[in-house]
């Protein structure tokens, strides 16, 4: 009785937000900070593409070409360019970055999807598991009473009466640890959705089947191109291609050019009379080198990680597609058999019961396998949703 107290104080004193999963993301994208982070990373590489056009700093100096005419300094005005290419393959390198902050904001998108969806699925599981250990206990709570006036009478054995209360206690735990199950996805939901101080959020449907392909037809259609990690690695080995590019177009001469008064004497000639230009030449070849053979090792990165993320992804896709077979042919069982079972069970035994051609005992025992079905499709209606959205994370399909 305490746990049914609890339960409906809980209820009495919150109020429920119900929500579809829809729903759920929605909120998710708006107020998850993972999200704002992700778009903020993008609008700050989008700032930095006009610095991709890195231009020195313009030098101004002042000279006295005699060294003895007082206020005889006149100003020289100097600007270095490096190559054009240079900045057309930052620039291309600046827009690759901006590229894979998009796919990152994907990444985190496809995250957080999976994230809410996982959660969303599992409190509906606990919302259910609840229910059904609910009328186990409401069953177990009758036989108690019913069993202390039998065996005040002498109807029922001692040992009768204490695997009655045990069961009671049992199932009692099981009920409360569900109750704080529940509690604590309920928090993480509130917690995938940006909104970890409101546990109100609830689904508005039962636990439900995810509709799916075949086993045969998700290994025909396995593709992983809507996955963002494949579009970032991909952008990430394009960024380093151009970067290998700017170092290698840094060998190229640079130019100078510039405005400069030669006279001697201030009254000689007007102010920036005359013009200078000029290169600037990579003479020290250690720095250019370097930077070359680094950025070529950026390039080897970028390719291997290209290849490692394939490997990751087709592991998790057989991880998940194995899960998927695993759960899909245990709830088909219960589907097709198990739950007809279990109400069968449950009918008999107590038609057998009330008619005295089964005793306490057995009758406890098929009360407790009938239920122990009901709570085990729960489980296997759990772990198949959640195999098909593993598939979707990995497939991106979001």
């Amino acid at each position: 009785m305490l746990i049914f107290c609890l339960t409906a104080f809980g209820l009495l004193t919150s109020a429920q937000n119900k929500i579809t999963v829809d729903e759920a993301i929605e909120i998710a994208v708006k107020n998850n900070p993972q999200m704002s982070a992700a778009f903020n990373r993008v609008e700050q590489q989008k700032a930095l593409l006009p610095a991709s056009v890195n231009i020195p700093k313009l030098d101004l100096i002042f000279e006295n070409p005699t060294g003895l005419e007082a206020g005889g300094f006149r100003p020289v005005i100097t600007q270095t360019f490096d190559f054009p290419t240079v900045y057309m393959f930052r620039h291309k390198s600046q827009k690759n970055q901006i590229e894979m902050s998009n796919s990152e904001q994907l990444i985190t998108q496809n995250m957080l999807h999976y994230n809410v969806r996982m959660s969303f699925n599992t409190v509906q599981f606990y919302i259910e598991k609840q229910k059904v250990l609910e009328r186990y206990n409401a069953i177990l709570n009758d036989l108690q009473e019913v069993n202390e006036l039998r065996y005040k009478v002498g109807q029922i054995s001692k040992i009768e009466k204490i695997n009655a209360e045990a069961k009671y206690k049992y199932i009692e735990n099981m009920l409360l640890q569900t109750v704080i199950e529940l509690k604590n996805n309920k928090y993480l939901l509130a917690l995938n959705m940006g909104k970890p101080s409101d546990t109100s959020y609830i689904p508005s449907t039962f636990i439900t089947k995810l509709s799916s392909p075949t086993t045969t037809e998700y290994r025909i259609n396995q593709s992983f191109d809507n996955n963002p990690t494949v579009s970032y690695y991909k952008n990430k080995q394009k960024m380093t291609l151009n970067l290998l590019k700017v170092e290698r177009n840094q060998w190229l001469p640079g130019f100078t050019v510039g405005l400069y008064n030669q006279a001697q004497h201030a009254d000689q000639a007007p102010f920036l009379q005359t013009l200078r230009g000029g290169f600037s030449l990579p003479i020290w070849a250690w720095v250019n080198s370097s930077r070359v053979k680094g950025a070529k090792y950026g390039l080897i990165v970028a390719e291997k990680e290209i290849l490692a993320n394939s490997n990751t992804l087709n592991s998790q896709f057989s991880q998940a597609l194995a899960q998927f077979e695993q759960y899909d042919k245990s709830l088909k069982y219960f589907e097709e058999t198990g739950l007809l079972q279990a109400k069968e069970i449950i009918s008999s035994a107590q038609q057998s019961y009330k008619s005295g051609a089964i005793g306490y005992y057995f009758y406890l025992q098929n009360l407790d396998q009938a239920f122990q079905i009901e709570l085990s499709y729960l489980e296997a209606l759990k772990n198949y949703n959640q195999s098909i959205i593993s598939l979707n994370y990995v497939l991106g399909n979001i």
